[in-house]
């Protein structure tokens, strides 16, 4: 029994080792975002947004735009990456990159009350359906976690600071999927 636990501790050690020689590069070094209709913001920080709707800009124009504090739409920090709202906007749109079976996490700040929409779908290449990716969970500021959900979510944030908002391949569905996607989120 001894020799047995010796030699699952060993296997695991290997797999983890060798895992970690096989990382890729960033899942979203290729990240595009844009940012849409645009809205006086409601919270204190300026990164989350308002209700009132009052334009749209054109995508072209969106890519290069950044946050009031002249931030990127997303940036990377620890553990994943940060949605920064222009200032006034609801809603921003994010394309992305997912390798296989690593999800990839996105953290939104929010103030209590508001209401996160959103909908991901993979970017078809050469006409093949490429579906096979979803909102996995979306955890709370104090730890509290829900999901899986589909391709569209729609979740009450009755909470005030950090939310995680992890996006994965449904693993249930087969092989590892990889591949780009793009990903509208609004919070208002």
């Amino acid at each position: 029994m001894k020799n047995l636990s010796i030699f699952v501790i060993i296997a695991m050690l290997a797999l983890g080792i060798s895992s970690c020689g096989n990382k890729k590069d960033d899942p979203n070094s290729k990240m595009d975002d844009t940012a849409r209709n645009e809205a006086p913001s409601n919270t204190d920080n300026g990164n989350t947004t308002g209700d009132n709707n009052t334009g749209s800009q054109d995508a072209k124009e969106e890519k290069t735009e950044n946050t009031s504090d002249n931030k990127p739409l997303t940036e990377k920090i620890a553990g994943g990456y940060k949605i920064n709202f222009p200032k006034g906007a609801t809603e921003v749109e994010i394309k992305g990159n997912i390798d296989g079976f690593n999800g990839v996490t996105y953290f939104m700040d929010v103030s209590k009350g508001q209401k996160l929409t959103g909908s991901i779908e993979a970017i078809s290449k050469e006409g093949k359906e490429q579906n096979n990716i979803r909102f996995s969970q979306i955890i709370s500021p104090n730890g509290d976690g829900d999901g899986p959900f589909g391709p569209t979510i729609s979740y009450d944030l009755n909470e005030a600071g950090q939310w995680q908002l992890i996006v994965s391949e449904n693993q249930m569905s087969g092989d590892p999927w990889k591949g780009e996607f793009k990903m509208s989120i609004g919070i208002k």
